[in-house]
């Protein structure tokens, strides 16, 4: 359904809407017909030439679904925000100054700083003159190297 019909008739269309989606919430039923896409081809760059590695699919998805996954997307995103649940650490999609970038720089970071410490740990276990059982090197290894 193309955009400026929907806005035309927002006032019609959105207690349907609402009513369909709140539905699909509440049952956990997600209708095929919002499962299915019409994939079209487009080439990759405007003027390449039309063989099978210069296209990309592109995936037109029912209004409806897109509608539920930015409802269940903003639910979630505020229930996660509101209640301190994201981990910093580990929760870097779909976040304000979050980026893949973001994320590959924290992982570098956490890998640099870790490397010495298990050289640190294997060194000192390693060590022919430490009168440390294989447990307790075991132990000191896990407590050093836990990621």
């Amino acid at each position: 359904m193309p955009n400026q019909i929907v806005l035309e008739c927002l006032d019609v269309l959105l207690p349907a809407l609402t009513k369909m989606i709140n539905l699909s919430l509440e049952s956990g039923c997600f209708p095929e017909s919002w499962k299915h896409a019409d994939v079209h081809s487009r080439l990759r760059k405007p003027k390449s030439e039309a063989t099978f590695p210069n296209l990309r699919p592109i995936s037109n998805l029912t209004f409806v679904s897109k509608l539920v996954e930015r409802v269940v997307f903003n639910q979630t995103h505020n229930h996660l925000t509101l209640n301190c649940l994201y981990d910093p650490k580990a929760q870097s999609s779909y976040r304000e100054f979050h980026s893949t970038e973001t994320a590959l720089l924290r992982i570098k970071n956490d890998i640099l700083r870790t490397v010495p410490t298990i050289v640190t740990a294997h060194t000192f276990c390693a060590s022919p003159d430490t009168r440390i059982s294989h447990r307790q090197c075991l132990l000191i290894q896990g407590y050093f190297c836990a990621v």
